[in-house]
């Protein structure tokens, strides 16, 4: 068997005397991926003081691709607990649309998604806790990433709900692919 390149000059790989195959690659990450060659990479940015002990982003991917959220950067230098939660049924009463900004300078690609954000958003019920973020009166964000990422494949939702109402400023990162 030979392994020749793909571009029709001839090439083949090289093997060592150890009969391993000699290569030269680069490798990025899914969502450099995403960003780069897909332009489907999003950021969700807010300043928001939500009431205590409600909810305050809907997040519903409505794309027929997966939606791979990465991260949260968070900051509050009150106490704060904010919790997430997968899969809340019912449909968002109040909160004000937002479009969350795509990751390439330029690009005219949006999000297909349905996002709001404000306090309180209602009408929402179901416990399906997936992360709680505490913070104690920080002096600088934090970034919280998801070596699992948190998935939402169509028509599923993630939420954020606050405990305490403190002012929250965050950043919620997000990409879409085709699982492979």
């Amino acid at each position: 068997m030979r392994l020749e390149d793909g571009t029709g000059k001839g090439y083949q790989q090289k093997v060592n005397q150890e009969n391993m195959g000699v290569t030269l690659s680069y490798t990025h990450t899914f969502d450099h991926h995403a960003n780069c060659t897909e332009q489907s990479s999003y950021s969700a940015v807010l300043s928001l003081t939500p009431d205590a002990d409600s909810d305050f982003f809907y997040l519903k991917n409505t794309s027929d691709e997966i939606m791979i959220i990465t991260s949260l950067s968070l900051f509050s230098d009150s106490t704060e607990h904010v919790e997430l939660y997968l899969n809340k049924s019912g449909t968002p009463v109040g909160g004000t649309d937002l479009t969350p900004v795509n990751r390439v300078s330029g690009c005219a690609n949006t999000a297909d998604c349905v996002c709001k954000y404000g306090t309180p958003i209602t009408g929402l019920s179901g416990d399906d806790l997936v992360e709680r973020l505490v913070m104690n009166g920080q002096t600088e964000q934090k970034k919280y990433v998801w070596l699992s990422d948190i998935i939402l494949p169509k028509n599923t939702n993630i939420v954020l709900r606050s405990i305490y109402g403190a002012q929250l400023y965050w950043t919620l990162a997000f990409y879409f692919h085709i699982c492979l």
